[in-house]
């Protein structure tokens, strides 16, 4: 797996196998073995094995992961909306709604 993939072209299993060894390289750099990292981000050692060689885990683990190999500060600019203009500035600003509107059934007496 390429450490320089292109995320664009890339299936999603193709992206968290590159960034899993992305994060598996630091921790090597590091001189930290598997099962410290596991046992500082409270998973079993095989389930650190699994995260580290295929990509797959939950998303809050891999926040423990990243943290733990004070890599958390790059997690910041992650699907962060972009402005452009004053007008998606103000769209930001806009509270998020939490719900959509009901529809509402036209009354039976109305023709």
């Amino acid at each position: 797996m390429s450490k320089n993939l292109d995320f664009n072209l890339a299936t999603a299993s193709e992206i968290a196998q590159t960034l899993a060894l992305r994060l598996k390289t630091l921790r090597i750099q590091k001189g930290w073995l598997q099962a410290d990292v596991a046992a500082r981000i409270g998973v079993s050692r095989s389930t650190f094995h699994t995260l580290e060689s295929t990509g797959k885990g939950a998303l809050e683990t891999w926040i423990k992961w990243a943290q733990c190999l004070g890599q958390a500060g790059q997690l910041q600019s992650l699907f962060k909306p972009s402005v452009l203009t004053i007008a998606d500035m103000q769209v930001q600003q806009t509270p998020i709604r939490h719900r959509a509107s009901r529809q509402r059934l036209p009354l039976k007496n109305q023709p």
